[in-house]
């Protein structure tokens, strides 16, 4: 039987100046920054992730090497 194992990303949600100003200082913290998240599926540039009532899409991927 396959079991689904979820795999931790950072991801960082950045805000548009012009959204931040629309929302308040607690909105914009809750939403807005790097967050440690869980996923069965590794995400790919367009795909579309919904954080907190928030759609975002996903328009790049860095990946920084570790040893």
């Amino acid at each position: 039987m396959w079991k689904w194992t979820p795999t931790g990303l950072q991801i960082a949600f950045a805000l548009p100046e012009d959204a931040k100003e629309q929302l308040s200082v607690a909105e914009v913290s809750a939403i807005n920054g790097i967050f440690c998240m869980g996923f069965y599926d590794t995400p790919q540039v367009g795909d579309r992730v919904i954080h907190r009532g928030h759609e975002w899409r996903v328009t790049e991927r860095v990946i920084y090497l570790t040893r």
